[in-house]
């Protein structure tokens, strides 16, 4: 691309857990490599958030990733450091054009995906009250391993089916928000993690590969809504 696809640079808010922030395998997670995919399509952009923790060498480092955040915590906020502000407050303090959002990890160690998908209605909800022409890119979860994890939880056997029922439920929901007018689209990431090799030793969070392969796919989505190629699969 020789000519910017957007007059001003548009504000890109990554919203999530600890996989959103990255991990010590990948500074920046998968903003990192989004970032310079963007840069390479002559996007003007910059990435929005109160928070800068693990961004590396990146240009933009500012991000709203919460490690261990349940959807609730994302959009109740919290106020012990570091602190994690309502999503309200953070959108208006913010003002992002775009959000990427990636939750439900952790509401999945123990909730059903009945209740994890009530809590991400209602998060959304609130952020297009807050911001009636915000645009969201939802992605679906990467899978996660069963058994103890090394920050005390034991994740139950039955955690790829939890994960599998929550995904299902992510598309009836962005088809619902999109029936009444929401911008809101779905990135699916099934295709990122092709098998446990690719997930670092807690089962859980991506290594860099798998972080590269979510870029490309964030990537995607955003440059089909800045050229008006508009799906709800992204």
């Amino acid at each position: 691309m020789t000519q910017s696809l957007h007059a001003s640079p548009i504000r890109i808010l990554p919203l999530g857990d600890s996989i959103t922030q990255g991990s010590n395998d990948q500074p920046g997670g998968y903003r990192g490599f989004l970032e310079r995919y963007l840069i390479a399509s002559n996007v003007a952009f910059e990435f929005v958030g109160n928070q800068q923790v693990n961004s590396e060498g990146m240009r933009d480092p500012r991000h709203e990733g919460h490690p261990g955040a349940s959807i609730e915590r994302l959009r109740l906020g919290r106020d012990e450091l570091p602190r994690c502000a309502a999503i309200g407050e953070s959108l208006q303090v913010h003002r992002p054009d775009y959000v990427l959002l990636l939750a439900g990890t952790n509401d999945l160690y123990f909730a059903c995906p009945e209740k994890a998908t009530s809590d991400l209605s209602q998060l959304i909800e609130e952020m297009f009250q807050s911001s009636p022409n915000l645009s969201i890119i939802l992605g679906t979860l990467l899978p996660i391993l069963p058994g103890p994890k090394f920050w005390g939880s034991v994740v139950p056997e039955d955690v790829t089916d939890r994960v599998n029922d929550f995904n299902g439920r992510l598309a009836q929901l962005v088809q619902a928000q999109a029936g009444e007018g929401k911008s809101i689209f779905l990135a699916d990431f099934s295709s990122c993690v092709e098998s446990a090799e690719d997930l670092l030793d807690d089962g859980v969070h991506p290594k860099a590969r798998v972080m590269e392969r979510m870029a490309k796919i964030w990537h995607k989505s955003l440059i089909r809504l800045l050229e008006g190629k508009v799906q709800r699969t992204l």
